[in-house]
């Protein structure tokens, strides 16, 4: 064996493997051969056969499929998803569930600079047509705040502060894959998409029975969310 300088680290383990040497080798897959340094690790675990070596014996194939679209090509093809209304998910609705032994929170009404007025009132009444919003009528026992926050690029980002009725919602318990049962869930598959949803939250309608909770305040009334909110 010759002295090997390779480190390597094994799964989740902060310890480096402890190779004893290493050496090379004519390696044989069907009618394929290969020539491989062999680094000999301390220990009895599997053998395992790098990416390299994999590809030059055929036992794996990489195909090069991925093909980029700008999306004013995808806007020409499909131009109904780009245009119209909000979009909404069909026959279903999100019911919160609501803590009713937590006391109600009646934040103090956020005042809107004047001369910021009147983009606060454009992003409402966008929201009232795209049917996000609704208005609230009669008493409510939760009031949130709104506000305004400017962006880095100059825009504005309509707020509202609902971490208050957060701490109302009872926590919805999900149990997150891990990387190994993603990647075997996934094994047979050959096509893949990445998806950004345009307000993603707002896509999704709130049971009316939930809304009262999401009641925010603004200088020309009180609405309330008729979709998600983040």
């Amino acid at each position: 064996l010759k002295a090997s300088t390779t480190i390597a680290y094994s799964y989740q383990n902060s310890k480096p493997i402890q190779f004893v040497g290493e050496f090379e080798a004519d390696i044989g897959y069907g009618v394929r051969t290969a020539r491989a340094v062999i680094t000999v690790a301390d220990g009895d675990d599997k053998c395992l056969l790098g990416y390299d070596t994999s590809r030059s014996l055929g036992v794996v194939k990489i195909i090069n499929s991925v093909e980029q679209k700008t999306l004013d090509y995808y806007k020409r093809k499909y131009p109904r998803v780009f245009s119209g209304k909000l979009g909404n998910l069909k026959g279903y609705e999100v019911k919160l569930d609501i803590d009713e032994t937590v006391e109600p929170v009646y934040i103090k009404h956020i005042r809107i600079p004047f001369h910021m007025r009147k983009q606060f009132e454009e992003v409402v009444h966008k929201g009232l047509e795209d049917d996000v919003y609704e208005k609230a009528v009669g008493p409510t026992r939760w009031l949130l705040a709104a506000m305004l926050v400017p962006k880095p690029d100059g825009r504005i980002r309509f707020v509202v502060d609902a971490s208050p009725a957060n701490k109302a919602i009872k926590r919805t318990r999900y149990v997150l894959p891990t990387t190994e049962e993603f990647i075997t869930d996934v094994t047979d598959a050959v096509l893949f998409s990445k998806v950004d949803f345009n307000e993603g939250f707002h896509q999704l309608t709130l049971s009316e029975s939930s809304r009262y909770i999401t009641t925010f305040s603004t200088h020309f009334g009180l609405f309330r969310y008729k979709r998600l909110l983040m």
